[in-house]
C-alpha cells in the first residue's frame, strides 16, 4: 500500500540501507516494536491516525508531507477521505 511505500521512502531518504536497523530506530522513536514497523511496511497492519502522525513527527516532516502520510494511512485502512474532510 502507499503507506508502506512511504515508510520505505522515508527510510531511504534518511540514509537507511538495512531494513532491520530502520525498523529498530523508527520503533524506538515512536514507542512501538520493530515488528510493528515491518508489518506497516508490508501492509499486514494499517496505521491509525495517531501512529501516522507520530511517524511523521519523528521524521520532522513539514505540514504537506505530514498530511500526505496521514492520507496514505487513511487509504490503507480503506476509509473514505471525504469523511475526514467534512
Amino acid at each position: 500500500n502507499r503507506f508502506g511505500a512511504a515508510l520505505l521512502e522515508l527510510g531511504e531518504a534518511a540514509g537507511y540501507e538495512d531494513i532491520e536497523d530502520y525498523c529498530i530506530d523508527l520503533s524506538e522513536a515512536i514507542g512501538t516494536s520493530p515488528d510493528d514497523i515491518l508489518d506497516l511496511i508490508t501492509g499486514e497492519v494499517v496505521p491509525n491516525d495517531e501512529l501516522a502522525l507520530a511517524i511523521g513527527e519523528s521524521f520532522d516532516l513539514d505540514e504537506d508531507y505530514q498530511a500526505d502520510l496521514l492520507v496514505a494511512g487513511i487509504e490503507a485502512r480503506g476509509d473514505d477521505i471525504e469523511d475526514y474532510l467534512d
